[in-house]
């Protein structure tokens, strides 16, 4: 981009190359396959893309990587101040599975900042194990996606990614600075599954730092989300210092969906959460052990500091198992020193066990367990509970392994203090309350 930098400013490059195929179809810009490449579009240093690469002409062929804008499968790559637009894939893509003979199974030490990337299917998408020919394990580590602006593209705005081939990881990201908005499914993801590789887990998402983001009208804000499968390992996440508003939920934090065995730890602190909605249910932030026919996860989280205003659903909700999830027993939650105001619906909900929706004939939600402490809170003016505490429930009624009995609703208007001690063994499910008041 510097040699021919004064002709390309300002100007847009249509991506429709024909390289040495038999076809006439447009495509894709070569991958940094050789590492130690810097790629900059910023021209005259203010930190503002000079250049736009536009995708409009491409399609997807089938191919891994057909229809992607900038493709990273090397170390010690930086991408600076691009204007990235209308991919039909992935925007970026940072990859650590493809082309192992040639020594490409391990990225580190990638930058990608002060970029625009927009209208793309996910906006950067940091990928670790997939197949070309046979299955490769993929390894990222030391990924800085920092200062980009990512918005409306057609799910995620900015993706970690494992693919089921046992031993892939992403290791020490930091995301940071970034604004993102207007992604429907997902803001910021940590994703596990094995939906396209259904060959085993066991991969691992680790020492993910999350902080001073602008994240807004998107699905879900924030979130971790084992999904498919089993044995995988999303831990020591932080969360920190970002601005959340006006999404769906701002953050999530799963030990599985439709996955099982999984080990998850974050913790989560000093947000600023408001004017988000999802009417009657989780909107600020919820942490949860099983969803979906999900069993034997670990959680360990710990939702501190945050200031959570003006939100229509739950302020924060801790839930042991969900809609046929059970034996989540090893969740350990600590929820203190947040500062709730005016939420819609109740400011801390925890649930032991939990049916949402249409009550079954037998609800198999059951063995869930949380051991949670609830610790110098102030929630203010809920529209329903300040604090309400409860091993069981549900939306239609009482399913037959839980019980709503024995919540604890303290006054709605000013909770300023906090709960007696209350052990709940209610019919399967299991929420151990540590309540500590306000000194």
């Amino acid at each position: 981009m510097h040699r021919d930098g004064h002709s390309l400013s300002g100007g847009t490059i249509n991506v429709k190359f024909d390289d040495l195929d038999a076809d006439n179809t447009p495509d894709q810009l070569p991958a940094l396959c050789g590492g130690d490449t810097t790629v900059n579009g910023d021209l005259n240093g203010d930190n503002v893309p000079d250049i736009t690469l536009d995708g409009s002409t491409l399609t997807f062929t089938g191919d891994v990587t057909s229809a992607d804008g900038m493709s990273i499968f090397s170390s010690r790559n930086t991408l600076n101040g691009l204007r990235i637009q209308n991919f039909p894939e992935g925007g970026v893509v940072i990859a650590s599975f493809l082309l192992p003979s040639l020594g490409l199974g391990s990225v580190d030490d990638t930058v990608v900042s002060h970029n625009i990337i927009r209208n793309t299917r996910e906006g950067i998408n940091v990928q670790a194990g997939d197949v070309l020919g046979a299955p490769t394990t993929g390894t990222l580590t030391n990924t800085q996606i920092i200062d980009n602006t990512v918005s409306d593209n057609l799910f995620t705005g900015i993706q970690l990614f494992t693919n089921g081939v046992p031993g892939s990881s992403i290791d020490k990201t930091v995301i940071s600075r970034n604004q993102v908005t207007q992604n429907p499914t997902t803001g910021i993801a940590l994703l596990t599954t094995t939906t396209i590789l259904p060959l085993g887990s066991k991969t691992a998402i680790t020492q993910t730092t999350i902080t001073d983001n602008t994240v807004t009208q998107n699905g879900t804000g924030i979130n971790i989300f084992p999904f498919k499968g089993s044995t995988y390992t999303i831990t020591d996440s932080l969360i920190a210092r970002n601005t959340l508003s006006q999404n769906t939920l701002a953050i999530a934090v799963l030990g599985g969906f439709q996955a099982s065995n999984n080990t998850v730890s974050a913790l989560i602190e000093n947000n600023t959460i408001s004017k988000n909605t999802n009417a009657g249910a989780s909107t600020g932030i919820l942490v949860e052990g099983g969803l979906n026919s999900s069993s034997g996860n670990h959680l360990n989280v710990i939702v501190s500091k945050n200031t959570l205003k003006n939100n229509t659903g739950h302020a924060i909700t801790v839930v042991g198992g969900q809609q046929n999830s059970s034996n989540n027993t090893d969740n350990v939650v600590e929820v203190s020193n947040n500062l709730i105001e005016d939420s819609e619906s109740d400011g801390i909900l925890a649930l032991g066990g939990f049916e949402f929706g249409t009550a079954q004939p037998t609800d198999t939600s059951s063995g869930n367990a949380v051991n949670l402490t609830v610790n110098k809170n102030t929630v203010r003016r809920s529209g329903r509970n300040g604090i309400s505490l409860s091993a069981g429930g549900s939306t239609t009624g009482t399913p037959a392994n839980n019980s709503a009995e024995g919540s604890s609703r303290p006054d709605q208007e000013d909770v300023e203090s906090g709960l007696q001690p209350v052990f709940h063994l209610e019919a399967w499910n299991l929420l151990k309350v540590s309540a500590i008041p306000r000194e």
